[in-house]
């Protein structure tokens, strides 16, 4: 009897300690083994988190594979899971009206975008020579379109975060600032291109088009991306905003309910030990919904959850709201971050000055020399163990020649290196968490009195504060109705609430205008180029701020993001009873943090002697700034 050839094996796996297995399919493989992504090996998912949490040493090309693997199994149930504007109409229309949307583009990219297309493509609707005719080319296309699909969204998910300069978030401000030393002519032009295009409207993140630089790259690599549906590939990832069948597929990368979150979130407590909410992934990804609706007589897609998700949704965003809250705001990471980015700006300028900058470009392919345009590829290397590298030969330098007439910034950048490479706690923090936050406010009620008068007048002058929340608009509103006289009184005196909400939401506003108020604290207690004084101890401070993390968006109707219920949609806050303290926690944390760094010799100061000597500085710094000096 003759026997059956095996199945043909269609994907690799790798075991995880999220998801059991992440099985990428064969065609992703090449895309997988290349040197872009196998940099993200290299580059940590939380930075200097480890800090305070030794486990949570994870590198984003896991991350990448985890969101891989949910990108493609989100795609299979929002296909699965299909509705039309009436419940009448049948799935397999919704189906067919979004293959045609999809088609249509593939069609079209084959003359629009000509160098992002591959034979794949081609095969189905190019005219390269094959023997089948249109009709059969076509049934192809049909047959394998979910496949495709599936490729084409598991590829962006891989590749999502694969512009992370060293150390992810915290170095993106570093690459920015020197990016006209760091890239070549072509790519310095493509950075102000693309922060023109943004405008003010939205933040600009270095990462962000950096990913898009490395990804053309991937995708005109025939090497790597002829078997690719390249165009589909491209579309996606770069389409962030609108109703389209593209941006419809993107929010199920990048939303508030997304794959990116859902694996992150998941690694980072398993890996941590901090598993605050068990999140149910498989009902959250099987909630997935595809939805057509009738925009103007034009089809309008979206993808969301089902009510049927609604408990899979709680669990994500409180999980995500105690990570912020206990893993990436603790402040010994934030500490660790915060010494390694001054660290990594000293390098930098002193690179600037000397004119020997490192090679730290890991995103150009070509590099225009003159008449003469070579290609020198991107270094691979870039990456967090280059980076430690670079910083511990500067600072081999600088503790051969340690003496008593040292200058202060060497001096200031060892520091910076015992705490972010060598973990030193040798610092004192203002506040550890919001409860001493509260106890230090109260502690200095009547000295932030006459500030917290200032920012009544200034809310009340302006009316309009620079706060996108809807809750935080609320709440401001509330704050700039105030009486300012009665900002004085002993009532208001002894309401930590009042007091530290005018406060709050000062520092945000001034900080969101004011990008620079981190540093010109900084420089202020550090008194310049001399030694600061605290308690009688000699060192130096450093200053990090973290604007509100928002544990659930709102839009400006207040509606945030909803859940399906067929063809019907209600708003989440609605529905989950979750919802209102999700919003309030934002208003419970601090978002200033100062660290005291005696320096060698010198003994650790007492942490009340700390928030004073902050506290004093502060007012100081924050009574003289524009938006508030001149109100009385």
């Amino acid at each position: 009897m003759r026997e059956e050839a095996p199945a043909r094996r269609t994907v690799k796996s790798w075991r995880d300690p999220v998801h059991g297995y992440v099985e990428v399919p064969l065609t992703l493989i090449p895309l997988v083994e290349s040197p872009y992504v196998q940099r993200l090996r290299n580059i940590s998912q939380n930075s200097r988190a480890i800090a305070a949490y030794p486990s949570l040493n994870g590198s984003r090309y896991e991350h990448a594979l985890g969101t891989m693997q949910l990108s493609i199994l989100a795609w299979r149930s929002a296909w699965t899971n299909t509705w039309g504007p009436s419940a009448e109409t049948a799935p397999w229309k919704v189906q067919n009206d979004f293959r045609e949307d999809v088609e249509k583009f593939a069609k079209a990219s084959l003359t629009s975008h000509p160098d992002l297309n591959s034979d794949l493509i081609a095969s189905f609707f190019g005219d390269n020579g094959t023997s089948k005719s249109a009709v059969d080319r076509h049934d192809d296309w049909t047959r394998q379109f979910d496949r495709t699909m599936e490729v084409a969204i598991g590829a962006v998910g891989l590749l999502h975060d694969i512009g992370h300069p060293p150390f992810s978030h915290v170095l993106e401000d570093c690459f920015e600032e020197y990016a006209n030393e760091l890239l070549p002519p072509d790519s310095q032009e493509s950075w102000r291109r693309y922060r023109d295009d943004i405008g003010s409207h939205k933040r600009i993140q270095f990462h962000e088009w950096a990913g898009r630089e490395i990804v053309r790259a991937i995708l005109q690599d025939s090497a790597i991306s002829s078997e690719l549906p390249v165009a589909l590939i491209w579309e996606i990832f770069t389409t962030r905003k609108g109703s389209t069948w593209a941006a419809a597929i993107h929010d199920l990368i990048d939303e508030q309910i997304d794959v990116d979150r859902l694996d992150y979130i998941c690694r980072d407590a398993k890996r941590a030990g901090v598993d605050y909410h068990a999140i149910d992934v498989q009902r959250l990804i099987t909630s997935l919904e595809l939805h057509l609706t009738d925009q103007n007589g034009h089809n309008s897609w979206e993808v969301g959850v089902g009510q049927g998700g609604i408990s899979a949704v709680e669990a994500l965003l409180m999980q995500r709201d105690q990570s912020y809250r206990w893993m990436i705001f603790h402040h010994k990471a934030i500490l660790a971050d915060t010494a390694l980015k001054r660290a990594v700006s000293h390098g930098l300028a002193v690179a600037k000055s000397d004119g020997t900058f490192p090679e730290f470009d890991y995103i150009s392919k070509w590099w225009i020399d003159g008449p003469v345009t070579r290609r020198v590829g991107p270094s691979f290397h870039v990456d967090d163990h280059s980076m430690l590298m670079w910083l511990r030969e500067i600072g081999s330098g600088y503790a051969r020649s340690r003496s008593r007439s040292q200058p202060m910034a060497h001096k200031e950048f060892l520091n910076f290196m015992s705490i972010c490479d060598g973990f030193s706690s040798n610092s004192v923090v203002t506040w550890r968490t919001y409860g001493e936050f509260l106890e230090a406010i109260r502690e200095s009620r009547e000295e932030l009195a006459p500030l917290m008068h200032k920012l009544a007048l200034a809310y009340n002058r302006d009316g309009d504060l620079d706060i996108t929340q809807e809750s935080d608009r609320v709440i401001g509103q509330q704050v700039a109705a105030v009486d300012p006289s009665e900002v004085l009184s002993e009532d208001d005196l002894e309401d930590d609430a009042r007091i530290t909400q005018l406060l709050t939401y000062g520092l945000q506003d001034i900080l969101r205008r004011d990008v620079k108020l981190e540093t010109s604290l900084e420089a202020r207690l550090n008194r310049g180029s001399r030694a600061a004084l605290v308690g009688g101890r000699k060192g130096h401070w450093l200053v990090a701020h973290r604007l509100k993390f928002d544990a659930i968006k709102k839009g400006g109707s207040g509606a945030a993001f909803s859940l399906w219920s067929g063809v019907d949609r209600e708003p989440f806050r609605k529905l989950s009873p979750i919802y209102d303290g999700l919003v309030s926690s934002n208003e419970r944390r601090p978002m200033l943090w100062a660290f005291f760094i005696p320096h060698e010799g010198e003994e650790l100061p007492m942490r009340s002697d700390v928030q004073q000597s902050f506290l004093k500085t502060l007012i100081e710094v924050l009574d003289e700034h524009d938006w508030i000096r001149g109100v009385e």
